[in-house]
């Protein structure tokens, strides 16, 4: 995938950084494996956090939808 391209958060694989494409404020995030979690109401099978936080005791995790437009910044295996 490139730089700056616009896609979904399915297409995105662990250890990618994005941002959301509506975000003013371009926050950063990276996806990280997570177990998939089901309540009442919804499934949640992708999540994201803060680079700064990854590693952390206590993670600060999101849950995000696979439909949401996303801008690709980088893998986590390039250098």
């Amino acid at each position: 995938m490139e730089r700056n391209q616009i896609t979904t958060v399915i297409e995105l694989k662990v250890g990618d950084r994005f941002y959301k494409l509506n975000d003013k404020s371009k926050t950063v995030y990276q996806m990280v494996s997570y177990k998939t979690k089901t309540t009442k109401y919804a499934t949640y099978a992708y999540w994201c956090q803060k680079p700064d936080n990854i590693g952390s005791r206590y993670p600060n995790l999101h849950a995000i939808k696979p439909e949401t437009q996303v801008v690709y910044l980088r893998s986590a295996t390039e250098s």
